[in-house]
C-alpha cells in the first residue's frame, strides 16, 4: 500500500494517488466514484475529464478500494518573517535528541574503530568540571564531592566483576570479545587488543544532553589512522550522542550535537595518559590531556540560514504580484513546506504524538526533510539564474523579484 499525501501537479489539477494490493490493476476510483479508463498496467486521466482536485485510488490484484488521501483545498501559506527560528534548519535536531544505544568503551556502535591498549579507569560526570577539577582528577584521581559523578569504572580481578563502578551499580559493565585484565605499573587495567570492548546497557541517565565530563586513564598501543574509540554513546556516523576517541591517528577528538573538537594530542604507544572532554551548559566543548586544557570550542547559537529566508521573501513577493499560481511560487512553496514538515515532525515527537524511531533511522528521517528543503532551494536558485538573461518578459519580472528577495536585508 502506498499513499501520495502531497499532490502531484498536473497543470491546474492536483492529484492525490494511492495504490493497494499486488498484481494487475483491477479497479480505480476517482473521488470515490468508479473510473473506467484503465487497463491492467495503466490508468488514463484525460485532462478535461479529471477533477481539479482528484483522489485517485488504484486497486491491484482484486484488493479492496479504501479511503484514500485527502484532496483538501490548498490553504494560504503563512510564511515566518526573516530572523525567525523557522529558518534555522539544522536546529530541527536539538541537542536533546539522543539515542538508546549502550555506552561502549573501546568500540563504536557498530563494533568497529576498536581501541588497542590498556584502560585502567573511566569516569562519567553529569557536570562540566572546571579546569582545576580536571587537573586534580588527573593528578590524584579525586573529584569534588559536587562533581555529579555518574559512573566510575575500575578494572580488577574480582571473579564475576571484572569492572566495578565506584559510583554505584546503576551501570554494570560487561566485557565483550577478546579482553583481559592485566597488572600494570598503575594497577590492574582492562587490556584490549582490537578484538573486544566493554559496554553498559542504555540508560537515559547516560544520554547527557547538556553538561558533562568524560575522563579516562589510557595507555594506547599502535593507533590506527582512522581513530579508536575510548568512550562512545553515539550512532556511528552521526552526532546524536557523544564520543571521545583518537582521530585522526594519535589526536584526541570529542563529538556531540554541539559540534566537534579535536586537538593534536600526539598520544604515544606505551605511555599512560589522562584524557578528558567536557561540554558545559552553554555548549562550549573542551579537551584535556594530563589535566591541562588542550583545546576549546565556544558554541555559538546557529543563525538562521539567509538563503532559506530568501525563499520566504520571494514567495511573499510572488503572492503580492499575483503570481502565486505559477511554477516558481509552487516550487518555492514546496521548499518552505518541507521545512515546516521537519519542524512539525520534531513537535509531534516532543508531544508524544509520533512514535520515535531507533537510531540511525531517526536521524535519517530528520535529514530527509532537511536535505529535501535544501535541494529544492538549490534547484530554485538554478532556475532563477537561467532567468537572468531571458528575453521573456514574465521571466524578467520574476527574476527581478528574486534578486530583490536575495539582496534584501532581514
Amino acid at each position: 500500500r502506498l499513499e501520495q499525501r502531497f499532490p502531484i501537479r498536473f497543470g491546474a489539477k492536483r492529484l492525490y494517488l494511492a495504490v493497494a494490493g499486488a498484481g494487475p490493476i483491477t479497479a480505480v476510483h476517482v473521488n470515490g466514484t468508479p473510473w473506467r479508463s484503465f487497463d491492467a498496467k495503466s490508468v488514463r486521466l484525460p485532462y478535461d475529464e479529471t477533477p481539479d482536485n482528484a483522489t485517485v485510488m488504484i486497486a491491484l490484484g482484486g484488493a479492496a478500494i479504501e479511503q484514500g488521501p485527502s484532496a483538501e483545498a490548498e490553504v494560504a501559506l503563512d510564511v515566518p518573517p526573516s530572523g525567525h527560528p523557522f529558518w534555522t534548519l539544522n536546529g530541527v535536531r536539538p541537542a536533546q535528541d539522543m539515542n538508546e544505544l549502550p555506552l561502549r568503551i573501546g568500540a563504536d556502535s557498530d563494533g568497529e574503530n576498536r581501541f588497542a591498549g590498556d584502560i585502567r579507569r573511566v569516569c562519567i560526570f553529569g557536570t562540566a568540571l572546571t579546569d582545576e577539577a580536571v587537573a586534580a582528577l588527573a593528578q590524584s584521581g579525586e573529584a569534588p564531592a559536587d562533581s555529579g559523578l555518574l559512573a566510575d569504572w575500575t578494572f580488577g580481578r574480582t571473579p564475576g566483576q571484572p569492572a566495578v563502578s565506584a559510583a554505584g551499580e546503576a551501570f554494570p559493565l560487561r566485557l565483550e570479545g577478546a579482553t583481559d585484565i592485566v597488572d600494570t605499573d598503575k594497577g590492574s587495567a582492562l587490556h584490549l587488543d582490537g578484538r573486544g570492548y566493554a559496554e553498559t546497557p542504555h540508560s537515559a541517565d547516560l544520554n547527557l544532553p547538556e553538561a558533562f565530563t568524560l575522563a579516562a586513564w589510557i595507555r594506547p598501543g599502535e593507533l590506527p589512522e582512522k581513530g579508536a574509540r575510548i568512550i562512545d554513546k553515539i550512532p556511528a556516523g552521526t552526532d546524536s550522542g557523544y564520543l571521545l576517541d583518537t582521530c585522526p591517528h594519535n589526536a584526541l577528538r570529542l563529538i556531540t550535537p554541539r559540534g566537534t573538537l579535536a586537538c593534536d594530542a600526539q598520544l604515544q604507544p606505551g605511555t599512560w595518559y589522562h584524557v578528558a572532554a567536557s561540554q558545559d551548559g552553554e555548549g562550549t566543548l573542551r579537551l584535556y590531556v594530563n589535566g591541562e586544557r588542550a583545546a576549546e570550542r565556544i558554541w555559538e547559537p546557529e543563525e538562521p540560514d539567509r538563503s532559506l529566508e530568501a525563499l520566504g521573501r520571494f514567495y511573499n513577493a510572488l503572492v503580492e504580484a499575483g503570481l502565486e499560481d505559477g511554477y516558481e511560487a509552487r516550487h518555492t512553496r514546496l521548499a518552505i513546506e518541507a521545512i515546516a514538515a521537519a519542524h512539525e515532525r520534531r513537535r509531534m515527537l516532543a508531544a508524544g504524538a509520533l512514535a520515535p524511531l531507533p537510531e540511525p533511522s531517526n536521524s535519517a528521517a530528520d535529514d530527509c526533510y532537511v536535505a529535501t528543503a535544501r535541494k529544492l532551494s538549490d534547484g530554485l536558485c538554478t532556475v532563477m539564474e537561467s532567468y537572468a538573461d531571458s528575453t521573456d518578459s514574465r521571466h524578467k519580472r520574476i527574476h527581478a523579484l528574486w534578486a530583490g528577495s536575495v539582496t534584501a536585508q532581514p
